[in-house]
């Protein structure tokens, strides 16, 4: 594969071995990059983002990967380690678009105050943005649904504090349903 030469700062001689094996590990994942933008093109909603952070994560860990491991030590730069910033923002992308299985879900429990990993937190609102430019219909369609719901638990709340609490005017029962769902209100 390769000849070390200097174990303590990792320099090595480079073979043909090196060059064939680079050349099948970059065409493996060019074939794998190509299959995930094809499905990507073909699905629609939230799967459609998440293939395209897995698809930006592959293509930025095919990048560092190549360029530290194997172009820069044919200019005589040895730096394969630094080829793990790549790969970190790459996991991250990959982490973000396997956690995001419904980000409307994830908006709803965020409002809502209830326990949603930091990753998803943070990353909710670029998923909710990628998701606008890539489907909009899908988009405009799942916001008016989550919207419905909201509504709906309000009316729900609204019919049962008018039957149930007697003599209620208008102003405290809306008093009463702004405290409750106020957090849903921008």
């Amino acid at each position: 594969m390769a000849t070390l030469k200097d174990p303590e700062n990792f320099i090595y001689d480079i073979n043909a071995n090196y060059h064939f094996f680079v050349l099948y590990l970059v065409f493996w994942m060019v074939l794998s990059i190509r299959a995930v933008t094809r499905k990507m093109l073909v699905c629609r909603g939230d799967f459609k983002v998440r293939l395209f952070f897995v698809l930006i994560g592959a293509v930025l860990s095919l990048h560092s990967t190549v360029i530290f491991t194997y172009f820069l030590p044919l200019l005589g730069i040895f730096k394969p380690s630094l080829s793990s910033i790549g790969l970190l923002v790459s996991c991250i992308l990959w982490g973000i678009g396997i956690l995001h299985f419904d980000a409307f879900e994830i908006k709803s429990d965020i409002i809502k105050g209830e326990y949603v990993p930091w990753i998803n937190r943070v990353a909710s609102i670029g998923f909710l943005r990628l998701l606008a430019k890539m489907d909009p219909m899908r988009f405009i369609q799942k916001n008016l649904k989550a919207k419905t719901a909201i509504t709906k638990q309000i009316l729900i709340q609204d019919y049962n504090l008018a039957s149930n609490a007697g003599e209620l005017s208008l102003e405290k029962r809306a008093r009463i349903l702004s405290k409750k769902f106020g957090r849903y209100f921008k």
